[in-house]
């Protein structure tokens, strides 16, 4: 089983496990700060689209990736008013927008440095 396959699998729980998770605020508020207002943002390896929901709250246009379709899915219905699509961020040139910001966490430590351009 390939790491897509294994988050797949799991995605309903950990999206349930993490939900409470709130480590990362303070890191998205500086992120956010730099952004035009309504601008446009990546969330790359946006899981169940937590921090895509933060995003979106903040006014900012959020279009969020991620390569396990069941996280697309729970994404999808838990923040209707972001965009999202299967796609692993190694294949991201094949986006045709650009984007004011591009938030990724807890993402690039999934794959070999040697692999992260």
């Amino acid at each position: 089983m390939n790491l897509r396959d294994t988050y797949d699998k799991i995605a309903k729980g950990w999206h349930q496990d993490h939900l409470a998770d709130d480590w990362w605020m303070a890191g998205m508020e500086r992120f956010a700060a730099l952004l035009p207002l309504g601008g446009t943002v990546l969330d790359a390896g946006c899981a169940g689209g937590t921090k895509s929901k933060i995003l979106a709250d903040k006014g900012f246009q959020v279009t969020g990736i991620d390569f396990a379709p069941n996280f697309i899915e729970i994404a999808k219905r838990e923040v209707p008013e972001a965009e999202f699509q299967v796609l692993d961020i190694r294949d991201i040139s094949s986006l045709t927008k650009e984007f004011d910001g591009i938030f990724l966490q807890a993402v690039l430590l999934h794959f070999p440095k040697k692999d992260i351009p």
